[in-house]
């Protein structure tokens, strides 16, 4: 078996990279440097410079693949690329595998916290969607009656028209009164959730460990209690299937508003959302990018069978239309939708001739307000860095070889928005907006952040 060979049946989520060759000071800087900057953004990674070692790699690298549906980097040197391999009879344990008087004991803990609690919420996380367990969660919140929310990178892993689901947590960006169930329960289940600043609010979330039980492919903590020998799939499972949950009464569970309406006339950030509400169906795959779009997520609100996709762990500007054409090709029942800033168009955009090569009619949404909005409402109105080169989208599009509308009014919006349904290539809606007209989410942190201020 040679090395190349092994790695061409990997699965998905496994990058494989050649290198230089192995031999050579230079070389092998060259190898160091490339493996240590992406274990930064993988969960295992391996350069497979040794015949004798290499099949264990790439076994250990399905498996953390499989184990925590992230992804793995293997990096193949020139010079080995044929080199044969020694196959090992690989037998070694999991990753991570569950023992069954762990589990439970964590099963008959979360019980036990459940039957005590009196307003147990379930906060909901990307991993549910990712080890496929939409079902079980969706379960889960039934036979307990209780709300169900979703952090910014876990939306639509529950249905958002479901009379259980109360919206995003997104900390003091959110609605009051949602944020404030979440953060007073006595019992909050937060399972497949990421503890990150943007995924948490900028830092403004408040959550006690002490009234939580966190569940993630990584760790299963109850309060203050780690189960370490407890896979999040199995937990879920466990729980969702159990004949001992409580239940509450949901009847008092008020479900997720959009703070959008309609408004005839000029377009603004609130009747774009409003409308965008109103054409998003079933059939339908949506992906932002970061700034005002980004928290612009708190208030649209996703169908049944919809996909959401937005890059609220790491915050990568220019992921919308990268991020599109990938979601379109790898989902292509679905009508993908991109709603991006300028700012972050003008970094990815030409990618658009890659979405005229592969035939796809996506839908474009640019936000042109000639601004970094998010940077301007967050106190720095009058710096020079957030003004951003105006460009004629619409325009561009018709260079690139797809269909440009723009669009300055509502009733221009919802034609746009027809046109490119119909169209069988990729458009753009370029929506001209005021530098300081944001999403009901983007305006209350802002307002929060220039109280902090003066306060």
């Amino acid at each position: 078996m040679t090395l190349w060979k092994s790695g061409s049946n990997l699965t998905k989520g496994i990058i494989i990279s050649r290198v230089r060759c192995s031999r050579g000071s230079q070389s092998i800087g060259s190898v160091v440097e490339n493996q240590g900057v992406i274990e930064e953004v993988t969960i295992y990674a391996a350069t497979l410079d040794n015949p004798r070692t290499a099949d264990a790699h790439i076994h250990r690298a399905l498996d953390y693949a499989t184990t925590f549906k992230r992804p793995v980097y293997l990096e193949i040197p020139r010079d080995q690329v044929y080199a044969d391999i020694e196959e090992t009879d690989y037998r070694s344990p999991s990753v991570k595998h569950t023992q069954p008087d762990s589990l439970a004991e964590a099963l008959a803990e979360t019980l036990e916290m459940l039957e005590q609690a009196v307003s147990p919420v379930i906060l909901a996380g990307i991993e549910v969607h990712r080890f496929g367990l939409e079902d079980k969660l969706l379960a889960l919140a039934e036979k307990l009656g209780v709300p169900v929310s979703s952090t910014m990178l876990g939306k639509s892993v529950f249905p958002e028209g479901h009379p259980h689901y109360i919206g995003i947590y997104n900390g003091k960006a959110g609605e009051p009164d949602q944020r404030k169930l979440v953060e007073e329960s006595d019992c909050l289940l937060m399972l497949g959730t990421f503890l990150t600043d943007i995924n948490m609010g900028m830092f403004t979330a408040q959550l006690d460990p002490a009234r939580t039980i966190y569940a993630t492919s990584e760790r299963i903590a109850i309060k203050h209690h780690e189960y370490p020998n407890v896979r999040f799939e199995d937990f879920i499972s466990a729980l969702s299937s159990s004949p001992k949950l409580p239940h509450h009464d949901p009847s008092g569970i008020t479900p997720m508003k959009p703070r959008v309406a309609p408004c005839e006339g000029k377009i603004s950030m609130n009747s774009l959302l409003y409308e965008l509400n109103q054409f998003i169906d079933s059939n339908k795959l949506l992906v932002l990018d970061v700034g005002d779009t980004l928290f612009a997520a708190d208030d649209i609100q996703m169908k049944d069978g919809t996909s959401f996709l937005c890059p609220a762990f790491y915050a990568s500007m220019g992921f919308g239309i990268p991020g599109t054409i990938g979601a379109q090709v790898a989902e292509p029942s679905q009508r993908a939708i991109a709603l991006v800033g300028d700012g972050a168009f003008q970094m990815t955009g030409m990618e658009l001739l890659t979405a005229k090569r592969l035939g796809l009619n996506l839908i474009v949404i640019v936000i042109n307000n000639g601004s970094f909005a998010s940077l301007r409402a967050m106190g720095h109105q009058d710096a020079s860095f957030v003004n951003i080169p105006s460009i004629d989208y619409a325009q561009f599009a018709e260079v690139l070889g797809g269909c440009g509308v723009v669009v300055e009014t509502s009733e221009q919006f919802r034609q746009g928005l027809r046109v490119a349904q119909e169209s069988n290539t990729f458009s753009i809606l370029d929506v001209r907006l005021l530098p300081d007209d944001v999403s009901p989410a983007l305006q209350r942190l802002s307002d929060l952040f220039a109280k902090s201020l003066k306060g």
